[in-house]
């Protein structure tokens, strides 16, 4: 008959020899435990707190589970779901291959996951609910923690088993690009526990041990030794997804010599930390963004971020003392000459308002945020006649700045 042994245990450790053959004692730390023994012998433990005692033993059919199921909560609230999770050992002819399940309350479909399986491991990480086939390359204690994320919650737990035996597999290690658009990342598989020589298989065709020149993405391989073992991965090579991008408003320079023009940049797409500014080619200060000091003219801005990423643009500083030299014709014959309507500076007031009249007063052409790109047609898109017409600007800046002025559309 098979004997049931029920124990029950405080805080604390406590060592037992097993009868079962094929099992060692081990130590078993937390506020419980449950053991038979017997034929298949199943030892299983539950525990609060971590203890670098506790771990897993794997002998032949029998296996010893213990853990450290403690979640981790985030914030003042506690999730509605909770973590835990098991884990098995499969001996193979390749090595040891370790499955995990997720024994949690979140909604599969719903939640997202994060494993992380400890050192040495491959793969190293994964974000399905129940990975499989993940193997070590050393042996030793190592801790394998789960995150889960459900509405906006976040909750985790943390186990450490002790791996025997490692097995076929590969670890890689991985060069993000820093800049969006770059390709520059690379890849460096190190395969271990082969049993000769192994050959290598990118789905992309390469057979290459280290890749490099790579844009930002996904890359799956498989590698495969003499003995026919075979393990597959799918790596990513990590990059920014969106581009640095400058933009930005400038204030005027009141009259000649006055310098007190300005540019205030909006910047998008920076990775965290400080910016640098170059004006026109120099480093320049910018305070809160707002680089000033400047007389009429016009001027490259590159900005750097933290990454070494760059971003260019370029503004015209006007002066308000002077004519902007808006033209008084324009020809739109399409011949490429003089078919526009050009308002220098005006893209770096972006609210403005341009209104063009005919000579009774009615108005023939209104827009908001003006790009330089009228050729002479009313509100329908229809080419205007011949003739005499007026404009009004106004750049809808801080000294509320307004020109007018004479056109003639000559066809």
């Amino acid at each position: 008959m098979l004997r049931i042994l029920l124990l029950l245990v405080g805080l604390g450790c406590w060592h037992t020899q097993t009868e079962a053959q094929s099992i060692r004692r081990q130590t078993l730390c937390g506020v419980g435990a449950v053991q038979t023994n017997g034929d298949n012998l199943r030892v299983s433990s539950s525990f609060g707190q971590k203890s670098i005692a506790c771990d897993v033993i794997f002998n032949g059919n029998n296996y010893l589970r213990q853990g450290f199921q403690q979640p981790i909560t985030i914030g003042e609230q506690p999730c509605d779901f909770t973590v835990s999770f098991e884990f098995e050992a499969i001996e193979t002819d390749c090595g040891t291959y370790y499955n995990f399940e997720y024994s949690g309350s979140a909604d599969l479909d719903e939640a997202t996951f994060e494993w992380e399986f400890g050192d040495a491991a491959a793969p190293a990480t994964s974000s399905d609910p129940n990975p499989t086939d993940v193997t070590y390359q050393t042996t030793g204690q190592k801790t394998v923690s789960l995150r889960v994320f459900q509405d906006d919650c976040e909750a985790g737990a943390a186990l450490i088993i002790n791996v025997d035996d490692t097995g076929f597999g590969a670890l890689t290690d991985i060069t993000d690009n820093a800049c969006f658009g770059d390709e520059d990342g690379s890849i460096e598989l190190m395969v271990f526990g082969n049993t000769g020589t192994a050959s290598i298989n990118w789905a992309d065709g390469s057979t290459q041990t280290i890749r490099t020149g790579l844009a930002a993405g996904d890359y799956s391989y498989t590698v495969t030794d003499d003995a026919g073992c075979e393990f597959s991965e799918t790596v990513t090579v990590g990059g920014s997804t969106t581009p640095l991008e400058v933009a930005g408003t400038v204030v005027a320079e009141q009259c000649d010599g006055t310098q007190d023009g300005s540019i205030t940049l909006s910047v998008a797409g920076a990775a965290d930390g400080d910016l640098e500014f170059l004006l026109n080619g120099s480093p320049a200060t910018a305070s809160s963004n707002v680089i000033s000091g400047l007389s009429a003219g016009t001027y490259t801005v590159v900005v750097i971020d933290a990454n070494g990423c760059r971003a260019e643009a370029g503004f015209m500083v006007v002066n308000l003392c002077e004519d902007p030299q808006i033209p008084d014709v324009i020809t739109p014959n399409k011949d490429g000459t003089n078919d526009v309507f050009v308002i220098p500076g005006i893209e770096n007031f972006p609210n403005n308002e341009v209104f063009v009249f005919n000579r009774w007063g009615q108005a023939v052409y209104d827009v908001t945020g003006y790009d330089n790109t009228w050729e002479g047609t009313n509100l329908k898109g229809e080419s205007l006649p011949f003739g005499a017409y007026y404009y009004v600007v106004r750049l809808n800046d801080s000294d509320e700045t307004i020109y007018g002025g004479s056109l003639t559309i000559v066809r």
